[in-house]
């Protein structure tokens, strides 16, 4: 008859294989997502990131203040993370989600978007084939996002409406916005928060003259109140 001891050794050895196979299962099981093919200052998953690291489906990257991040996903896109940035990435809906949980990053495509980016209010995807690159930033005052290349849908998450902001164009959104503007982004607007357009809390103008992505970066960190500002000082004055 087996001992109790032999029965107890097998079963701890079972039980210790177990415990070192499952995760490395589970983690080849994964989706992947992308690639970080550059970072400074970075974290995965809590974990420092070294010279390249896989991307998979939940996965939060996160960049302190003087950090930054560029990770490559499929077909083509790429989305650049700015500093003090986290963004959990995920796939959805057959497409690869940047959800933007604090500060701003830029989504670049070359051909079909396959990426968008999502806040707790809204999604932002390029509005077709083609090269596609725009800015979205988060902070506690509101948003601020701008199309340099491509038209942007601003769609909100629970399908109420949609926005085409065009390419050239910015606009920061109030905390307290929950819609969209109404009309086809042909003309530059403030929306009013009339309960008919349910566009309330978007202030809609053109990118000022001769700003790069990093200005458009650091106005988005500051929920877009330098792009404002700029665009104001910008504009023709009036007799």
């Amino acid at each position: 008859m087996v001992s109790q001891y032999r029965i107890r050794a097998v079963l701890a050895g079972t039980l210790s294989y177990l415990l070192v196979v499952l995760p490395v299962v589970q983690a080849a099981g994964d989706q992947a997502l992308g690639r970080v093919v550059a970072a400074r200052a970075t974290t995965l998953r809590g974990v420092a990131v070294p010279a390249s690291e896989t991307v998979l489906s939940g996965d939060v990257l996160t960049t302190a203040g003087e950090g930054n991040a560029l990770v490559e996903l499929s077909a083509g896109s790429r989305v650049k993370v700015a500093r003090s940035t986290s963004v959990r990435f995920i796939r959805a809906d057959g497409m690869v989600q940047a959800e933007l949980l604090s500060g701003a990053l830029v989504s670049e495509a070359a051909a079909q978007p396959s990426v968008a980016v999502v806040t707790s209010k809204y999604t932002f995807e390029a509005s077709g084939e083609g090269n596609s690159r725009y800015v979205v930033g988060l902070e506690q005052k509101g948003m601020a996002i701008a199309a340099i290349k491509g038209d942007l849908l601003v769609k909100t998450r629970d399908g109420s409406g949609t926005y085409r902001l065009r390419e050239g164009k910015y606009a920061t959104i109030d905390a307290s916005a929950s819609g969209v503007p109404s009309g086809d982004g042909q003309t530059d607007q403030t929306s009013g928060g009339g309960a008919q357009s349910g566009g309330g809390g978007f202030h809609i103008g053109p990118i000022p003259p001769g700003w790069s992505v990093a200005i458009l970066i650091g106005a988005a960190l500051a929920a877009g109140v330098g792009v404002a500002a700029a665009a104001e000082s910008s504009s023709p004055s009036r007799p």
